[in-house]
């Protein structure tokens, strides 16, 4: 029996990818910090310790945003004026801890918010309170607006915008050219959202002129979007813009590592090399902090992964990366997990490295072979899905082999013997 399994292993083709795990929690928008992963789910915000494998409802709310232990959000009133101005039709900002699931309502109306050390950034609509923040005689415009955890109060910061990306130094955020009636970025037309960026430190507002998506920016200062198809990074210090020319959505930054999405499957960027690494891994907005990303994860793809009954859920998972073949690539980035190669040489730039390439396939054979293959054993495994063993793990096998033969052989002869045959 022994003999037989030794001889499957060793037959079962080398694969590669990351390790997935499920939360097998249904949600949406998903941010990672630490080991803690905030989402939404039917009008509530959820957190899910990884640590402790443990979900925790925090509020009613959505669009949640992560920074330490703080989980910022906005609630829609319902059955609350949470801002006690006489109605019941505001959207507010509220944060909690996600630990305690202690809620405090700031009573500020806003949405988008981003937390970066005490300070939530988001923006207020001016007609939701009938003030014109940027003295242009309309309220139609959208203002960037800050609450002080720590002082427990709101400041107008005077920008026209959206959408802010927040980190110790800048705040970067879209402009839509209709509200300042400018041509931002030059093209000839009022009809962009235009990405702009507030010093912290100057107050002031400098615009990059580039047409963009929601942006979100490390600690580096890298911000990084999408404008047109394409993946956009942005050094919020420099000014400097890296069109990379790498067709993608829904892209996460940490250091120089940029996770995004394309047809429902995750690919890795080195902002080093601007390499494209394929993760053979189907999920959805992305979101990396350090060595760890989560996404979300289609059950019309993978099939019933949480096990209740349908396939129509969202499911957030998460993968945790290493350098499996030791060749000082990590695998957010490496194109050939399963082998070494320091160079990653991709010829024809499909996410997967040269070294991994089935040569003896045409590349419409390999794609689809490829494709079937990721799809057939995900479904099989919803829960846990993993490119497999590094080949250097095969070694031992291949050395106790002949061991095992000899010595299984011998065995099954002194039976014979024990037994008459």
């Amino acid at each position: 029996m022994r003999v037989w399994l030794f001889a499957l292993l060793l037959a079962v083709p080398f694969s590669y990818g990351l390790l997935v795990e499920s939360t097998n929690v249904i949600g949406g928008h998903p941010v990672l910090y630490g080991d803690v992963i905030a989402y939404e789910r039917d009008g509530f915000v959820y957190v899910f310790d990884l640590s402790r494998d443990e979900e925790r409802e925090i509020a009613r709310g959505s669009n949640p945003f992560l920074f330490g232990f703080t989980v910022a959000f906005e609630t829609k009133e319902s059955d609350v004026d949470l801002n006690e101005d006489g109605d019941k039709e505001d959207v507010v900002i509220q944060f909690a801890n996600v630990q305690d699931k202690s809620v405090v309502n700031t009573k500020a109306v806003g949405k988008n918010p981003v937390v970066f050390s005490s300070f939530i950034v988001f923006s207020t609509n001016e007609k939701d309170l009938g003030v014109d923040f940027s003295n242009d005689a309309d309220l139609s415009d959208d203002i960037l607006r800050q609450y002080d955890i720590d002082k427990k109060d709101v400041v107008n910061l005077k920008a026209v915008g959206d959408f802010p990306a927040l980190n110790q130094h800048s705040l970067v955020f879209l402009t839509d050219e209709h509200q300042v009636n400018i041509d931002l970025n030059g093209d000839g037309d009022k009809k962009d959202m235009v990405l702009r960026v507030f010093d912290k430190e100057t107050r002031q507002v400098s615009n990059a002129k580039i047409a963009a998506s929601r942006p979100f920016i490390a600690k580096t200062g890298k911000a990084v979007f999408v404008s047109g198809d394409e993946i956009v990074v942005f050094d919020a210090k420099s000014q400097k813009v890296v069109e990379t020319g790498v067709v993608g959505s829904s892209p996460s930054i940490f250091g120089d590592v940029v996770l995004f999405e394309r047809d429902e499957n995750l690919y890795g960027l080195s902002l080093d090399s601007i390499r494209v690494a394929k993760l053979n891994v189907a999920g959805m907005m992305p979101s990396v902090f350090e060595n760890s990303v989560a996404f979300v994860s289609s059950e019309g793809v993978l099939g019933d992964l949480n096990n209740n009954g349908n396939q129509n859920d969202l499911i957030v998972r998460f993968a945790r990366e290493e350098d499996i073949d030791g060749d000082d690539v990590f695998d957010f980035v490496d194109n050939c997990p399963a082998a070494i190669n320091e160079d990653q040489d991709d010829s024809d730039k499909d996410g997967v490295g040269d070294e991994c390439e089935v040569e003896s396939k045409k590349p419409e054979e390999r794609e689809e072979v490829e494709e079937q293959s990721t799809v057939q054993g995900e479904a099989e495994a919803p829960v846990s899905e993993s490119k497999g063993i590094a080949w250097y793990w095969y070694l031992p096998l291949i050395i106790a082999l002949p061991f095992v033969v000899y010595y299984g052989y011998k065995y099954y002869k002194k039976k014979q013997k024990s037994f008459g045959f």
